[in-house]
């Protein structure tokens, strides 16, 4: 499911955007000044596919809408209710008399919706003052902190709603996969806790390429274990032309895999006819074996390649097992990932979220890609992404204040402050 077309009516009470992915592609570049909303655009639909209900009652909007390539629209209508006052939560410290009301529809009509209210609103507010005075009280816990912590907050007001399940239910379709600005600071792993965000990614990549290799060896295991079998069943011996030509294919994908530690050889028999039928039955079995890293074999190298192409000074960097990432120095000593200068951490994070946290078919937000990287790195990365694009068939929506990202792009490129100022003339 992707989007059509992605609007904002009077963000912030003044600014009006309409995102044509169907008529721009899947790929948007968000630019403009400050405070004109870039990273907010991007905050709203990650926002959603977290629940985070507060967020959009604090948020000054009129209406969003979301059209997808399925017919299915989901609006997000914000209203102002001057005569609605409720004496009951009037003390409370949000907006009075505001509604939040969200929908999911297609053609034929309402499938989900819910409606946040202030004296809802009210609700969750208690439950925050409530259990938070049963939590650390040296730190305080904002409400909407707690919230993304606690979402079953939500459910004991809404959870017995129908209409509120089956808009969940169809928001689960949306995938989402948002890059903040401050990334370097961020640490998504749930492997390390408390480390730097280099070394959380590092740590998520040891731990799949861990697994695969797991099944790989498991996978090699029984294949041993049935060749005798296999070969005392006199299967029909592979012609020199074919062998050769699946060698060929293959020699490539063994070597990376060999490089990238996944394997322990580098080569493959050359063909002699003499030993036609076991060279039947050991290609057979090497095609099966290997085949457990298809799914991780194209995604490495994708990542390697993009990190080669970025031609980190006097380093060479690559994906490993039992580390993740090793970096070395043209002298082969081993390099701390912690030692990289910021902007090659940056850079190693978003290739890493980008490739291997992107499921297919997801919406991709990057807010300000260009942070602590030189203009040679960012020439040319905006292609890499629409190639990225591509290889997980995704869309990107991408804030950023940098032309040389952007690099002539910009029949991709959606100028905020152009696009307001042509709403306003209207």
């Amino acid at each position: 499911m992707k989007i059509k077309s992605y609007s904002i009516k009077r963000l912030f009470g003044t600014f009006s955007y309409n995102f044509l992915f169907e008529e721009m592609g899947d790929v948007i570049v968000l630019t403009g000044p400050n405070g004109y909303g870039k990273t907010t655009s991007l905050r709203i639909l990650h926002e959603l596919t977290r629940r985070n209900w507060y967020f959009f009652y604090q948020l000054v909007f009129d209406d969003i809408v979301v059209e997808f390539d399925n017919d299915h629209i989901l609006t997000i209508k914000s209203e102002l209710h001057k005569s609605d006052s409720d004496s009951v939560t009037k003390d409370v410290a949000l907006t009075e008399s505001k509604t939040v009301s969200f929908s999911w529809a297609t053609k034929d009509g309402l499938i989900g919706s819910f409606v946040l209210t202030e004296s809802k609103m009210f609700l969750v507010e208690m439950q925050w003052k409530e259990k938070v005075r049963f939590m650390n009280p040296t730190r305080r816990v904002k409400i909407e902190e707690f919230l993304l912590a606690n979402p079953s907050t939500y459910d004991s007001i809404f959870g017995k709603d129908e209409k509120y399940n089956k808009f969940c239910l169809y928001l689960q379709q949306m995938s989402v996969l948002f890059v903040s600005s401050n990334r370097l600071m961020e640490i998504e792993s749930k492997v390390v806790e408390d480390a730097d965000a280099i070394e959380g990614v590092a740590a998520s990549l040891a731990g799949k390429m861990g697994l695969y290799q797991q099944a790989y060896f498991q996978q090699l295991s029984k294949s041993r274990n049935s060749m005798i079998e296999t070969l005392l069943a006199h299967p029909k011996a592979i012609s020199e032309a074919d062998y050769n030509s699946q060698r060929e294919r293959l020699l490539p994908r063994v070597q990376n895999l060999y490089d990238w530690g996944l394997v322990d050889f580098k080569d493959i028999k050359e063909f002699n006819s003499a030993d036609a039928i076991v060279l039947t039955v050991y290609m057979s079995e090497l095609l099966s074996t290997l085949s457990v890293y298809n799914e991780l074999y194209d995604k490495l190298l994708v990542f390697s390649e993009s990190l080669d192409r970025k031609q980190f000074t006097n380093k060479i960097i690559r994906p490993r097992p039992h580390k993740g990432i090793d970096v070395r120095l043209i002298d082969n000593k081993e390099l701390n990932l912690t030692s990289l200068s910021s902007g090659e951490q940056n850079e190693i994070i978003l290739l890493y979220k980008l490739i291997f946290e992107t499921q297919r078919g997801s919406l991709v937000l990057i807010d300000e890609p260009e942070m602590s990287l030189h203009l040679a790195w960012l020439r040319g990365m905006l292609n890499e992404y629409k190639t990225f694009a591509k290889f997980t068939n995704s869309q990107y929506l991408i804030a950023t204040h940098s032309a040389a990202f952007i690099g002539g792009q910009w029949n991709i490129t959606y100028d905020l402050f152009e696009n307001d100022m042509e709403d306003q003339h209207e």
